[in-house]
């Protein structure tokens, strides 16, 4: 029988036995200290908040939230926001400036502003609506723009916590964790929400292999080069899908694409499909997930506690995307939301959605062009007119107004 050596066994240098695993212990406890002080000051206090990638989600949104500041401060006294919260699609089909004209038009002081966040889903609408810069006093009107294929059961990596790491304190980290499917997701963000860096790794370690470019897109962000919704919209005004076609094989014909859509394998994917679908409608129904509805509610609820009411509007789609009666289930949350009380709008305007099926006022499949935009948010601008002007002279919902919405689509017509 061998006895192991003792030379090989480390020590603590002047301790021995209990002294030194508690001198062990005692430095594994300094070292979580250290980790959790340097957490709690980048990345719950915002330390590290200033160096986040300006094109990432989150450093979008932090621009996005910044130019929203701007906007306020340059508002005159008196005049209160129509905040417009949804995904990409909603970013591209509600132009703010023509939305404030429109209603301006009409005889109400408001300044419109679109929040949406490309990626996003009701999760994300949710919680950006809970900011207390939203109240009653500076708010007239949250408007929903809603695509109802964002709402659907699909798989997803984490858009909707990438978005709002910035923004979510412990206990919207817990409630968001509730909405995604899976545990492993669940975990992430409840354990994320103490340890920060998790949720930011990806983020940091590209930093730190990449400074030198980290700094370049800084600096263009905050000067000459920072991106702008207006420059973005100009560069999209000439393109649509008017072109795009299957070939004899019944393939995405590649030569026809335009160069935007050329330049996105990525999204050839989806267009084949939907000119398939052009030619063969398929009878598939959107698989609502009740998890993002219950987002949805929450932000209705959320608002109207504050007195601020909220407009559910449906966004143009190109034919054979999805069909109209596929929103029923949507809808009949938007109805039952109403029979509780709650303080919210349905906005679907047959005509112009029908209108907007062609292809020539899209960029793709999903996102209108801002030809499409234009005729989309002078309909929405003389809906949200009439809502800012109700809210501005307080009164039940009449009975007409109930019909229209749980008459569904053509009620507006």
């Amino acid at each position: 029988m061998t006895t192991p050596r003792t030379d090989r066994i480390p020590r603590v240098p002047g301790a021995t036995g209990r002294e030194g695993r508690s001198l062990g212990l005692l430095d594994v406890f300094l070292a979580l200290l250290v980790v959790g002080a340097v957490d709690l000051l980048l990345f719950h206090a915002g330390g590290y908040f200033d160096q986040l990638k300006p094109e990432s989600y989150s450093g979008r949104l932090l621009e996005s939230s910044d130019r929203l500041d701007e906007v306020r401060a340059g508002a005159g006294a008196g005049e209160r926001l129509v905040l417009v919260v949804g995904d990409s699609t909603a970013k591209a089909a509600i132009d703010a400036a023509s939305l404030t004209l429109g209603v301006d038009s009409e005889g109400y002081d408001v300044t419109a502003f679109n929040y949406s966040q490309p990626g996003s889903t009701s999760r994300s609408w949710q919680q950006l609506v809970r900011d207390e810069r939203f109240d009653a006093s500076s708010t007239a009107l949250v408007v929903v723009g809603v695509l109802p294929t964002a709402l659907r059961i699909f798989e997803e990596p984490k858009p909707d916590l990438e978005i709002l790491k910035t923004e979510l304190g412990w206990v919207e980290s817990w409630v968001l964790s509730g909405s995604y499917p899976t545990l492993e997701e669940r975990l992430f963000v409840r354990f994320g929400s103490f340890l920060r860096v998790l949720w930011f790794r990806e983020d940091l370690r590209d930093y730190l292999e990449h400074p030198a470019q980290r700094r370049r897109e800084l600096r263009a962000r905050g000067g000459a080069g920072r991106p702008s919704e207006t420059r973005r919209s100009v560069e999209s005004t000439e393109r649509s899908m008017t072109a795009v076609r299957l070939d004899r094989e019944g393939r995405l014909s590649l030569s026809d694409l335009p160069p935007h859509l050329r330049e996105r394998p990525d999204l050839h994917p989806d267009l084949e499909r939907w000119l398939r679908n052009r030619r063969r409608p398929a009878d598939e129904r959107i698989e609502f997930d009740p998890r993002k509805l219950r987002m949805l509610e929450r932000l209705v609820e959320t608002m109207d506690e504050r007195g601020v009411p909220v407009l559910i509007a449906i966004l143009p789609k190109m034919k054979a995307v999805f069909r109209h009666r596929e929103i029923d289930t949507l809808r009949e949350t938007v109805v039952q939301l109403r029979r509780e009380g709650r303080r919210v709008e349905w906005f679907e305007d047959s005509k112009i959605l029908d209108l907007l099926e062609d292809p020539r006022y899209f960029v793709d499949h999903l996102h209108l062009n801002p030809s499409g935009a234009a005729i989309y948010t002078e309909a929405l601008a003389k809906v949200v007119a009439a809502q800012v002007g109700s809210r501005a002279s307080p009164a039940p919902i009449d009975g007409a107004s109930r019909t229209e919405i749980e008459a569904g689509p053509g009620a507006t017509d």
